[in-house]
């Protein structure tokens, strides 16, 4: 919405799922922006983007429950706002460390160890865990979101290891 009331914005959206793309792009449709670039590419590969396709420095930049999935998230953050405008805004949120601690920290690191890169880790805990991820989250399943959002669902949970990152550690990276 806020694209919608501003003539001259442009919008880049990386997401490492088609899917949440596709859906973006019917909002594009539906609210009729133009100005919309998506990138089917994962925060990792955001340097490669920036040298092939130029992106420009931004007035605001969100970072919404990510951070957490990458390798290098304190790289991450520094690419970040290498490109923020000097008075840009950067809105992060990431995941609670202790959120499901145990189990799923298990299933995620067996299938971040055997996997080489995120697609085949994706791959991995879909093969070994999918029957049991479906089963446990049984009504979740059921319902339209999740069916448009199952590729979504599985790179959440096992694209990338969960790096556990404390709000004092985010407090001391974001102060240098």
């Amino acid at each position: 919405l806020y694209c919608k009331n501003k003539k001259n914005i442009n919008f880049y959206a990386i997401d490492g799922t088609k899917k949440h793309l596709e859906i973006l792009k019917k909002f594009q449709k539906k609210l009729k922006l133009k100005n919309i670039k998506t990138y089917n590419t994962f925060l990792e590969d955001i340097n490669v983007l920036i040298k092939n396709k130029k992106i420009p420095k931004f007035d605001f930049i969100e970072c919404n429950g990510v951070i957490h999935h990458t390798e290098d998230w304190e790289k991450i953050l520094s690419l970040t706002f290498n490109l923020l405008k000097d008075d840009g805004i950067f809105l992060l949120a990431w995941c609670d460390p202790t959120l499901e601690f145990g189990w799923f920290h298990i299933k995620n690191q067996i299938a971040h160890r055997l996997g080489k890169d995120a697609k085949s880790r994706i791959k991995i805990g879909k093969s070994l865990f999918g029957y049991f991820d479906k089963k446990r989250y049984e009504l979740t399943f059921n319902t339209n979101l999740f069916t448009e959002g199952w590729e979504s669902w599985l790179a959440d949970r096992y694209a990338v290891y969960y790096r556990p990152i404390t709000p004092w550690k985010m407090r001391e990276v974001l102060k240098k």
